[in-house]
């Protein structure tokens, strides 16, 4: 173990638009919490975290640049971190992994109502303008995302598929759960092996959760739908 190790016990390698806010609020509801996501970066305005992210793009990343990031966080989810797992898998390798997947003609669909039209918008604004965690996740998203222009990835369908099965191949299958998470506790509690929670499973930013509360700030005429 490096003397700096982040705390990190669990890591959620699927992509945006599986249920990985809902299961970020699980993970917290089961001890694993608190838990990084692309959300935390825009809300804490770490606009600095993407200059670890795109160096891991190049290859110049080290294991000690993500502790600095996970220095407070038992878990990981989302983008952009979901987009590394062989670095991630490197810097861990004792961890937790989860692989979140949906119907990929469904998870299409939610990605073109939400992340990549947000990022269509993003790309007619002027950048300067904009926050700069925001603007500093579009410039990471354009060349390491999904369709980044460095990942090679023609389309979404393909990106899905080809994420997926690297997932699977790379986490030793008993390190790994690969998970919906309409499935409610149970395979997820007894993967991470704690109690099953006397709560409802948790819900949160669906497609119209994420049209309301991140569309709306940055297209005026979204707001007009809320």
């Amino acid at each position: 173990m490096r003397p700096t190790q982040a705390p990190v016990q669990v890591i959620c390698l699927g992509h945006g638009r599986t249920g990985t806010s809902s299961l970020g609020e699980a993970l917290e509801i089961l001890g694993f919490g608190p838990f990084y996501h692309m959300f935390k970066i825009l809300h804490n305005k770490q606009a600095e975290d993407y200059d670890v992210w795109s160096d891991f793009g190049e290859g110049k990343g080290k294991s000690e640049d993500l502790d600095r990031l996970f220095s407070s966080y038992k878990s990981v989810l989302d983008y952009p971190a979901s987009m590394y797992p062989k670095e991630l898998f490197e810097a861990y390798p004792d961890a937790k992994f989860i692989l979140t997947v949906r119907d990929k003609q469904k998870w299409m669909t939610s990605m073109k109502a939400t992340l990549i039209q947000a990022h269509t918008l993003l790309a007619a604004s002027d950048l300067s303008k904009l926050p700069p965690a925001l603007s500093a996740t579009h410039e990471w998203w354009k060349e390491y995302g999904p369709l980044g222009t460095k990942r090679g990835s023609p389309d979404l369908s393909t990106s899905f598929t080809r994420h997926n099965d690297y997932v699977r191949q790379l986490i030793p299958a008993e390190q790994l759960l690969v998970y919906e998470v309409g499935e409610g506790w149970e395979r997820l509690a007894s993967f991470l092996q704690v109690p099953i929670p006397d709560v409802p499973f948790p819900r949160v930013n669906d497609t119209d959760d994420f049209r309301r509360n991140v569309l709306a700030g940055i297209d005026p005429s979204e707001r007009k739908q809320y």
